[in-house]
């Protein structure tokens, strides 16, 4: 028995415009990463307010954590990933990164006018078929098994 998932490309409609949305790959997926840490707020900000009002013995704990945050790369948790996913931002993001490589015209700005001039309730709509077209199967989304014919 396997597992064949179909690679082709599915329309998506946003507004007025059709785009083809294919499924997600890992590198759409290190974009995604990539902007959920651009995305995360620095505390070494807010470093010094927290020492202040720690003991010594406390001070040096926060101070290794964070030498150890520093000193190891920065990770994205899956959770983290599928919560970005959940959100208007993070859905619209990862549909960018499929629908520029797959439409060689296709305009980020006018991408981002069509979302934002979409009216609130057709969200659900263009969140389900994007879902589908991007193959997404983390939480309760069902795009990965939609996709998957089992022979």
């Amino acid at each position: 028995m396997s597992v064949v998932f179909d690679e082709s490309p599915t329309a998506v409609r946003i507004g007025e415009r059709t785009f083809q949305v294919g499924p997600l790959r890992v590198r759409h997926l290190a974009a995604l990463e990539r902007q959920v840490l651009a995305e995360r707020v620095n505390p070494a900000a807010q470093l010094p307010e927290l020492l202040a009002g720690l003991d010594e013995r406390q001070q040096e704990l926060l101070l290794t954590c964070a030498y150890d945050a520093l000193v190891r790369p920065p990770r994205v948790e899956e959770r983290e990933l599928e919560a970005y996913l959940a959100t208007r931002c993070g859905l619209a993001e990862a549909l960018w990164q499929s629908i520029r490589e797959l439409e060689a015209g296709a305009d980020r700005d006018e991408f981002s006018v069509l979302l934002d001039a979409l009216p609130a309730d057709q969200w659900g709509d263009l969140e389900q078929s994007a879902v589908r077209a991007l193959r997404i199967s983390w939480g309760n989304r069902q795009g990965q098994s939609e996709a998957a014919a089992v022979r």
